[in-house]
């Protein structure tokens, strides 16, 4: 085994990974510089067979610049023209589908906005139906509260009008029964008047003792009255009139 002081050349390394590259069957990128130490005799990969590795590979990645100097002229030329072309269409093909997706885009975006702005206008509709109803709710919200308020006022004088009625009933109930207190003592009214008057007349009173005049014809005695004719001369004249003459 080589030691670490023993580094091999650029020129070496590049050998040694072509001949891995061709009995592994691999890339550039997949040359390991394990495999190189190996090939080489060292121990191990140290940093500077790494850095060695990577510059092959950047150098055997790198297009051969005389690959189209060895053609002949018109290939050259041809393959410019193809590759121009080629070039040419794929920045067509590029212009058309941008193109076509910015009008898809535009097509998109003009329907989104249009669905905004149709949104908008039912928000704003519905809007204005529901400030149109609030305003109704408003107004009978305001005509209930008058009504409440005059009806509370005819309550009040309802009020108002039986408390004076319940006094005006007390008063005829305390009425009333002062006159029934009164009629309770009151005197009992005599079935017949005639005797009513006698009993109230007082004890020793006689009838007036009718006196004729002097030279005065004698007239027929009067014959005594009769209880109907008294019952009836009772009634048909007052009690301060005093006896018929």
């Amino acid at each position: 085994m080589k030691k670490s002081d023993e580094w091999a050349d650029q020129n070496t390394v590049d050998e040694k990974c072509r001949q891995v590259m061709a009995e592994r069957g691999c890339t550039p990128e997949q040359v390991r510089p394990v495999w190189i130490a190996e090939k080489l005799g060292m121990s191990k990969a140290g940093g500077h067979l790494y850095g060695q590795v990577r510059d092959w590979r950047r150098r055997e990645c790198r297009p051969d610049p005389t690959l189209f100097a060895e053609l002949p002229a018109d290939a050259a030329s041809d393959i410019r023209s193809i590759t121009s072309d080629l070039a040419d269409g794929i920045v067509t093909v590029a212009k058309r589908i941008l193109r076509d997706q910015g009008a898809i885009i535009e097509q998109a975006a003009s329907r989104k906005i249009a669905d905004a702005e149709r949104r908008q206008a039912e928000a704003e509709a519905e809007l204005a139906d529901v400030a149109a109803e609030w305003q109704e709710t408003e107004d009978a919200l305001a005509a209930s509260q008058k009504k409440v308020a005059a009806l509370t006022e005819e309550l009040a004088q309802s009020d108002k009008r039986a408390e004076r009625l319940r006094g005006r009933i007390e008063q005829l109930k305390e009425e009333l029964g002062h006159k029934g207190s009164m009629t309770e003592h009151a005197t009992p009214v005599a079935a017949n008047p005639v005797q009513s008057l006698r009993s109230e007349s007082p004890v020793g009173h006689q009838e007036p003792v009718v006196t004729r005049p002097t030279g005065a014809p004698a007239s027929a005695p009067t014959p005594p009255p009769t209880a109907s004719d008294a019952d009836g001369e009772a009634l048909a004249k007052p009690d301060d009139e005093g006896p018929i003459r």
